[in-house]
């Protein structure tokens, strides 16, 4: 009878056992780590919550090294474009990995993150945490600078860094050309700048030279216009009525209304209605309408030059290697063109040039005019030898499309052709949801906001 209770005993402990690691297991994996394409926004001081218990029971590691990649702007910009050195590199600038092995969001801009855990130097592992989109607190306080029309200029030039509301409208003789910021500026009540030929003799034209991590939102630029002075060609020309180049930078709820003429032949080399060169940028809610016309190399409505190749290096990574969105929710209104004849010059609706690998451009319609000296059928929004998973819910008045395409079958949930009157009716386009449409006018974007 004793014998029998111990073996009751035995076998009861050992179900409880069980029962308890196959609690314990199915614990350790409830946590979904597969990430989806959505950028993940956080604010400057959050905490990276990735779990690492989780990774610590997986692979048993005695050591967590953090990396991420970003673009680093080197060189004088103003100089040769072979000194515009535009490069990734694990620089942690963006993040902070303390004793704890906690990660801490420690600067405004935009970069890709990942963690590597070892046991030794041959048992290693690498795990993408995706991309993300740094911003400083937004709560407004006393750490917040107001800008009007006689200290726009000032105030930014003293505090590259800072954070700014407008609190009037900038018109033009209020507006010089600010070299660097990577802050924050806001435009809550909606009002307006006016730009007008913001470079005087510089080689790069905009409201900003170079914005680096910097957090632009609900800028209106209206009634401005950017005529070229005529430059060396070897010298570099970027020009965007917000910037001439944006580097890890976030663009949101930013609309322009202006031209860009030249009759300068070899003025400029990169025109955007919005930025000229854009690296590791994020564009939620933009627009420009407007002109753009003149000798230029790439031209683009929104961006004239685009890179945003951040790579996916572990190939066991456990999540998905898609695109993230670049552009989300976009129109562009206008004529571009270019009469360039030195060399061949691409011309498109969004973006002139599109040399990224792992970026999206969707939910937005171009109408208006393309038309360049080399080619006049293509796709109308940006020139890019590979379409896969690369644009989803863009509508144009402008095709059709030619060999740029190459074999690539657009389905409609893609790309689609559409009339002035489609565009104007009144009715909802498929996924232009962030729209507001209304009869006998274009579809206006509605403000984003942080998530």
């Amino acid at each position: 009878m004793m014998n029998l209770l111990k073996k009751s005993y035995l076998f009861i402990l050992l179900i409880t056992l069980f029962t308890m690691l196959g609690i314990q297991k199915d614990n350790s994996t409830v946590y979904d780590y597969t990430r989806k394409n959505d950028i993940e926004y956080v604010t400057v001081g959050d905490y990276i919550d990735y779990n690492i218990e989780y990774f610590q029971d997986q692979y048993k590691f005695n050591k967590v090294t953090m990396y991420e990649e970003s673009y680093i702007l080197k060189g004088n910009i103003e100089s040769s474009i072979s000194a515009l050195s535009i490069y990734k590199e694990n620089t942690n600038q963006y993040f902070h990995i303390n004793h704890r092995n906690e990660i801490i969001a420690k600067k405004q801009g935009v970069a890709k993150l990942r963690v590597s855990f070892s046991l030794d130097e041959k048992h290693v592992k690498t795990i993408e945490l995706g991309l993300f989109v740094i911003i400083n607190d937004l709560n407004m306080d006393n750490t917040w600078v107001g800008l009007n029309e006689s200290n726009f200029y000032t105030e930014i030039r003293d505090n590259p860094s800072g954070k700014f509301y407008l609190t009037s409208d900038i018109p033009s003789q209020a507006v010089f050309k600010i070299n660097y910021f990577s802050g924050t500026i806001l435009n809550p009540y909606q009002y307006t700048i006016t730009l007008m030929n913001t470079s005087g003799t510089q080689a790069n034209q905009g409201l900003f030279t170079i914005l680096d991590g910097a957090y632009i939102d609900g800028l209106i630029i209206k009634d401005s216009t950017m005529k070229p002075t005529s430059f060396n060609r070897v010298e570099t020309v970027s020009m965007g009525f917000l910037a001439a180049f944006a580097g890890n930078s976030i663009i949101t709820n930013v609309s322009v209304e202006g031209n860009v003429l030249d009759n300068i032949r070899g003025s400029a080399q990169i025109v955007g209605g919005v930025v000229g060169v854009s690296y590791g940028s994020i564009y939620k809610h933009v627009s420009f309408s407007g002109e753009i016309k003149g000798d230029f190399n790439q031209v683009g409505g929104l961006i004239g030059l685009a890179k945003f190749d951040y790579r996916i290096n572990d190939t066991e990574s456990i999540y998905n290697n898609q695109p993230y969105q670049m552009i989300d929710g976009a129109f562009v209104i206008g004529d571009i063109s270019s009469n360039h004849q030195e060399i061949s010059s691409v011309v498109h609706a969004f973006i002139g040039n599109f040399t990224n690998e792992s970026a999206l451009i969707q939910n937005g319609y171009f109408d208006g005019s393309i038309e360049d000296t080399d080619i006049y059928d293509r796709f109308p929004f940006f020139y890019n030898g590979s379409f896969n998973n690369k644009v989803l819910y863009l509508y144009s008045t402008v095709g059709p499309l030619d060999s740029i395409a190459g074999n690539y079958s657009f389905s409609e949930s893609e790309y689609k052709e559409v009339t002035f009157e489609e565009l104007t009716s009144g009715e909802e386009l498929p996924g232009l949801s962030m729209f507001i449409f209304e009869d006998n006018t274009y579809p206006k974007l509605s403000y984003w906001r942080l998530p």
